[in-house]
């Protein structure tokens, strides 16, 4: 799918980069055992707050750019019927990053505790979920659409599946203190939305060119 490709941008980019920094700190955690369990308590409420706050701010790039980013990087067949069901796609990617980010994030972080059972039960878990929500919305949707709906599918079945994953991951690990990160990754959720709204309303003062969208594309990057 077009849109898919930006969302695996920040994906790689946030969630793989931290995972791949912090397992091994997890690991060596878990493996000093009741001596690790401050380490890694730190690490794992600094890496989820750490990767909430990524995944907020590029889902709020990817929710407010979506046009800008459909004009300037679609070409040829990709814009039979025009740019809009382009850009709701990219917009409904972005409205399911955080979901399908933290997921990524999750399960990668279940194998340094050695909960590969864990990880497993949840991808199916998510499998199912998201062929029932992705089936749905693809249904009441109209044809123009399709794409659209089938991207908010995907992001409600891995936002049911990061909400699972992180309360199993809490559960087994032992590391995570609600009271400690709860605050910082809704502030980081409610950031994002409110960088959202700006850049939507930002973007209707450039023009709808291509160097329009680039240029909108720049400022709003870096006005983030």
């Amino acid at each position: 799918m077009w849109g898919q490709n930006f969302l695996w941008l920040p994906i790689g980019l946030v969630s793989a980069s931290l995972a791949t920094a912090v397992g091994p700190r997890l690991v060596a955690a878990r493996s000093a055992g009741e001596a690790g369990h401050a380490a890694g308590r730190r690490d794992s409420e600094g890496a989820l707050v750490l990767a909430t706050a990524g995944l907020a701010l590029s889902s709020a790039l990817l929710v407010g750019l979506g046009w800008p980013i459909a004009r300037l990087v679609a070409f040829g067949e990709a814009t039979r019927d025009g740019f809009a069901p382009l850009a709701h796609t990219v917009v409904a990617f972005g409205l399911g990053l955080l979901g399908t980010g933290l997921m990524f994030f999750v399960v990668r972080i279940m194998f340094s505790i050695d909960d590969a059972r864990g990880a497993a039960i949840t991808t199916w878990i998510l499998a199912v979920v998201g062929i029932l929500a992705m089936a749905i919305c693809a249904d009441v949707a109209q044809r123009s659409d399709r794409a659209p709906a089938l991207a908010v599918g995907f992001g409600v079945a891995h936002v049911v599946g990061a909400v699972i994953m992180v309360v199993r991951y809490s559960r087994v690990s032992g590391w995570l203190r609600w009271r400690s990160c709860a605050r910082p990754m809704a502030s980081s959720v409610v950031a994002g939305a409110v960088c959202a709204v700006l850049l939507l309303i930002g973007i209707d003062s450039f023009p709808t060119s291509r160097v329009g969208a680039l240029c909108a594309i720049v400022v709003g990057t870096a006005a983030a």
